[in-house]
């Protein structure tokens, strides 16, 4: 296996070396400085979770609009109070 992702799309979360129970991923610095995954062919057994696991290959599907609402109240206790936690 040589890329888990397109080098230049990775976002450097390392989620492939977390999953990798080979400990056949480590890390590299590119050109630009970026920590990026680099993966050691001796180990690695081409399992594939690595590709599974990694948000660039598993992009979100785009096929409906999503709703959001919004509000606001002129009371600041009332605005300080009632919040949505992500």
């Amino acid at each position: 296996m040589n890329n888990i992702c397109d080098n230049s799309a990775c976002t450097g979360c390392m989620a492939c070396m977390n999953v990798c129970t080979h400990h056949a991923i480590g890390l590299r610095i590119d050109d630009e400085g970026f920590e990026r995954p680099a993966i050691n062919d001796d180990l690695c057994v081409d399992c594939g979770l690595c590709l599974k696991v990694c948000p660039i290959n598993k992009l979100p599907q785009l096929n409906e609009a999503k709703v959001a609402f919004s509000g606001w109240s002129s009371h600041e206790s009332v605005r300080l109070g009632s919040f949505s936690p992500i």
